[in-house]
């Protein structure tokens, strides 16, 4: 099996994810689900990439989890889709553009309601700051919850 987290550009909560599920599967001695991230506009061409943000992976570091933690963005490509059993947008804005590129009516997607960090305030929080920080740690906490349900469902 695989579980595919989706977000704008994979560079702040689709990567949280990611490296999370990876961390909690292996903790839990789950094994056989594989687990990527994508973002629907993470470049403009899909062999480009970018870093993930130096931000987001401090985070994850201190949260101990900067083994589990992808360096570069990678587009959401068909390709990737096509090689998804389970994907996961993180919000009704992401769902909008995975559905243009998706077009698979027999995929597993679910859609949770993960705001961005530019998303949760004006102006948007400086990438490591303070109010950043805080809406990380509601996002993180939203996410860690939202992956043990999710696991949880696919291996009962």
């Amino acid at each position: 099996m695989r579980i595919h987290y989706v977000c704008l550009g994979n560079a702040y909560r689709s990567p949280i994810a990611e490296a999370y599920t990876k961390f909690y599967l292996e903790s839990q001695g789950i094994e056989g689900i594989a687990v990527v991230s994508s973002g629907t506009i993470a470049s403009e061409e899909y062999e480009h990439t970018r870093p993930v943000a130096a931000s987001t992976c401090r985070f994850l570091g201190g949260k101990g989890l900067a083994a589990y933690a992808k360096t570069d963005s990678d587009q959401l490509t068909p390709e990737l889709i096509r090689h998804g059993d389970i994907t996961v947008c993180m919000n009704a804005k992401v769902r909008e553009g995975y559905d243009q590129i998706a077009q698979l009516p027999n995929q597993t997607t679910y859609t949770w309601d993960i705001t961005d960090s530019d998303e949760c305030g004006q102006p948007a929080p400086v990438p490591g700051g303070e109010k950043w920080l805080e809406h990380t740690e509601r996002i993180y906490k939203q996410i860690t919850d939202l992956v043990h349900e999710l696991v949880h469902r696919q291996i009962a």
